[in-house]
């Protein structure tokens, strides 16, 4: 079970900014608060499609997979 969203932020918060603070260099303290703000929403929303692949169905052998239109339009 995920721990409740505020707490898994903050804890996640804490433990990001004791890494990156030892390669902090000259930054102000807004601006790392807001790098380290940046990290924990990025960790969070990959979080959140790691779980959404996790239970989204796989297609049944023998069948395709869906594939949207954008995928198969060559660039």
């Amino acid at each position: 079970m995920l721990e409740p969203s505020s707490d898994r932020s903050e804890k996640l918060r804490g433990e990001l900014a004791a890494r990156l603070e030892r390669v902090r260099g000259n930054m102000s303290d807004d601006d790392f608060r807001r790098l380290v703000a940046d990290i924990v929403r990025t960790a969070q929303r990959f979080e959140e499609i790691e779980a959404y692949e996790r239970s989204a169905p796989t297609p049944l052998p023998g069948t395709l997979a869906a594939v949207k239109e954008s995928e198969t339009r060559a660039p």
